[in-house]
């Protein structure tokens, strides 16, 4: 595996966006939780960014009776995040047992502890910066917008998710299952780096190709 390097701006902005988790599994002892809970709020940073691609895109083509498509798409894709927070919060938060309920006194404690770290919203900061910069540059810039139609955005951010997110889940278990040691942490945060790049090229690159 060749470590990630950059080859446009927003893929700097991606890797630079990623080395925040891996600097808190390092140096500022993350745990597993943390890291996963983070990318699950990369989830929804994507899927409001890929919600106002549809919005532009409907207004730019004056699709105006297409509007209940972004809300739709709002709605499944939220529940399809909230499902994925409810199981990472038990699995990897509260690791609670079978037949153990979460109450809901620990829930906000452990999500109140994990929002009062500077470096994990810092790295929150981060994502949001590299998902912006990529729809300026990616999505308006270089006129993505004119390659895409509504009906092949509404799956749109799913395919690169799921695959990516079954990595990092099964990468967590590991962890998990091995202590959460720091390199296995490290490890977990360089694989979803590497995972991430590839599926923003081979996004980006389908779009530059067509004419």
């Amino acid at each position: 595996m060749n470590p990630p390097s950059p080859k446009t701006p927003s893929e700097a902005f991606l890797i630079a966006a990623n080395l925040l988790p891996l600097a808190g599994a390092l140096f500022w002892d993350w745990k597993v939780f943390d890291i996963m809970f983070l990318y699950w709020m990369e989830n929804v940073i994507i899927g409001l960014f890929h919600a106002a691609k549809m919005t532009l895109l409907l207004a730019r083509k004056k699709l105006y009776a297409g509007f209940p498509i972004v809300i739709f798409f709002i709605f499944h894709y939220g529940m399809f995040c909230l499902g994925h927070g409810i199981f990472l919060i038990v699995l990897f938060g509260l690791q609670l047992k079978t037949g153990q309920t979460a109450q809901w006194s620990e829930v906000d404690a452990l999500l109140s502890t994990l929002t009062a770290d500077p470096l994990f919203l810092l790295a929150a900061a981060g994502l949001v910066a590299s998902h912006g910069f990529s729809f300026f540059d990616n999505f308006i810039r270089k006129r993505e917008i004119d390659k895409v139609n509504p009906a092949m955005m509404l799956m749109g951010p799913y395919g690169r998710i799921i695959v990516l997110h079954v990595v990092i889940l099964l990468g967590g278990g590991v962890a998990m299952a091995l202590g959460q040691p720091v390199w296995a942490l490290a490890m977990l945060a360089v694989l979803k780096t590497f995972g991430d790049l590839q599926a923003h090229r081979r996004t980006h690159q389908k779009l530059a190709e067509k004419q």
